[in-house]
C-alpha cells in the first residue's frame, strides 16, 4: 500500500467516524416525532405544576425593561417571575420596584455588595433558587426574550412526560415506581440580523443546541445554556447546587447538567416554542471574549464527555484535510467524490430537518461554509480561554 493509499484509508476511516456521529446522534433529534414535545395528558393549563422563573441581573434595567413585559405575558397562569438585583449600580431596582407593584407574581430578591461578601453568579442563582415557591425553575438571562408566548408551557409539558419507553417499562412492572424528568434542556438562539458574523453567532448556537439535543436523546445529556435551562429545585439541593465546582467562576449551567443529568432523568423541551432569543455579541472580537469564558468550563466535564465531543469535530477537521490531499495526489477522483458527497448529503439532511425543527432554516445554505469556520477557529478560542488568567466572576 503506497501513501496515497493509506491516506484514503485514513480519508475512509474519517467518514465512517462522521457518519457514526450523524446516525447514532444527530439524526435522533433531526427525526424527532413531534409528540415527544408534548405531555402524556391533555389538562388544562390551569391544572400544570407551577413553575417559578429565575433571572439573575446585574445592571441590566434596559434589557429587562425590553424584555420582562413578554415573560408575565406567558399563557401559562401557574408561574412566578423571581429576579435577583446582583448588586447593580444602575436602575435596576427602581425597574424592578415598577414591575412588582404592576404584577403580584413578580418577586425580587436583592442583594448588596460589600467587603465581606464574594458573591458571584453561583450565588445569585443559588439565593434565587431559594426563594422560590415552586419545585420546577426555568431559567434565562435579562438580555433573553421567549420566542412565544407558550415558553413556560412547553417547558411543563417537558417536566410533566415520561422521556423514554424504557422508563414506562420499568414502571409498569413496579421497578422505579418514583422515575421522573429533574432536569430539561432548551435552546438559546440568537436574533437575526444580516451580517455574516450573525450567521456564525447563530450557527454556533444551531450547533450546540442540535448537539446538546441528540445527546440527551441518545441517554447522554452533557449540558445546558443557562439562558433556557430547567430543572427541580429539590434536584438542585439535593445534588448540593454548585457546591463542586463552586470555585470555578463559571459553569453555573453546563457545569451542573454535566454532573448531575442522565438517560433517565433528563428531556428537552420544544425547540422552537420554547426557544428564548438573545441579543448577540456586535464584533468578531467580543464573541471571542464570549466563546474563551462559556469553553472554559469543559475541561471540567467528565472524561467521557470530553472524549465523545473531541472525537468528532477532529475527525471532521482531518476528513476535509485528507479530502483536499488526496484531491492534490491526483487520487481517484470519482471514489473520493462519491464518499465526500455522501457524507455532505447526510449532514445536509440532518441540518435540514434541525433548522427547520429550530426556525433556523435561512442558515442552511451557509451551514457548509460556516461550520468550516468554526471547525477551524474552535481550537484557537478553547485554548486561549482554558490557558487565560480568569478575571471576571460573573457572565
Amino acid at each position: 500500500m503506497n501513501s496515497a493509499d493509506s491516506l484514503f484509508a485514513f480519508f475512509v476511516a474519517f467518514f465512517a467516524i462522521e457518519m457514526f456521529y450523524q446516525v447514532f446522534f444527530f439524526s435522533r433529534f433531526a427525526f424527532l416525532k413531534k409528540n415527544n414535545f408534548s405531555a402524556e395528558n391533555k389538562d388544562d393549563h390551569l391544572d400544570w405544576p407551577g413553575v417559578s422563573v429565575v433571572i439573575c441581573a446585574r445592571n441590566e434595567a434596559e434589557n429587562l425593561l425590553e424584555h420582562l413585559p413578554k415573560i408575565f405575558d406567558q399563557a401559562y397562569k401557574n408561574f412566578e417571575v423571581i429576579i435577583v438585583n446582583d448588586c447593580s449600580i444602575d436602575d435596576t431596582e427602581d425597574v424592578l420596584r415598577a414591575f412588582k407593584n404592576k404584577h403580584k407574581n413578580c418577586k425580587i430578591v436583592l442583594l448588596k455588595e460589600n467587603d465581606l461578601f464574594i458573591g458571584g453568579k453561583k450565588f445569585a442563582l443559588t439565593m434565587g433558587i431559594k426563594a422560590a415557591k415552586n419545585d420546577i425553575i426555568l431559567f434565562t438571562d435579562a438580555d433573553c426574550v421567549p420566542a412565544s408566548e407558550n415558553w413556560i408551557e412547553s417547558v411543563a409539558r417537558s417536566m410533566v412526560k415520561r422521556q423514554s419507553a424504557a422508563t414506562e417499562m420499568e414502571i409498569k412492572a413496579g421497578k422505579n415506581p418514583d422515575s421522573k424528568i429533574e432536569l430539561a434542556i432548551g435552546y438559546g438562539a440568537y436574533k437575526k440580523e444580516k451580517s455574516l458574523l450573525n450567521a456564525l453567532i447563530r450557527f454556533d448556537a444551531f450547533s450546540i443546541g442540535l448537539r446538546s439535543f441528540s445527546f440527551a436523546l441518545a441517554g447522554l445529556p452533557y449540558m445546558g445554556v443557562g439562558r433556557n435551562l430547567c430543572y427541580r429545585k429539590s434536584f438542585f439541593f439535593r445534588n448540593k447546587g454548585f457546591a463542586s465546582h463552586q470555585h470555578i467562576p463559571y459553569g453555573d449551567d453546563d457545569l451542573f447538567v454535566n454532573e448531575t443529568a442522565n438517560g433517565n432523568n433528563t428531556a428537552i423541551f420544544d425547540p422552537l416554542k420554547g426557544k428564548t432569543i438573545s441579543i448577540p455579541e456586535k464584533t468578531f472580537k467580543d464573541w471571542v471574549k464570549q466563546k474563551k469564558r462559556h469553553l472554559s468550563t469543559s475541561p471540567n466535564y467528565k472524561l467521557f464527555h470530553q472524549v465523545l465531543l473531541g472525537i468528532q469535530p477532529l475527525a471532521r477537521i482531518f476528513f476535509i484535510v485528507t479530502f483536499v490531499a488526496l484531491i492534490i495526489l491526483n487520487y481517484n477522483f470519482g471514489l473520493i467524490a462519491v464518499v465526500f458527497i455522501a457524507s455532505m448529503l447526510m449532514q445536509f439532511i440532518n441540518f435540514h430537518q434541525s433548522m427547520k425543527r429550530m426556525g433556523e432554516s435561512d442558515l442552511l445554505f451557509l451551514a457548509p461554509f460556516l461550520e468550516i469556520i468554526l471547525l477551524f477557529i474552535y481550537p484557537a478560542i478553547w485554548f486561549a480561554g482554558v490557558t487565560a488568567k480568569k478575571k471576571s466572576k460573573y457572565w
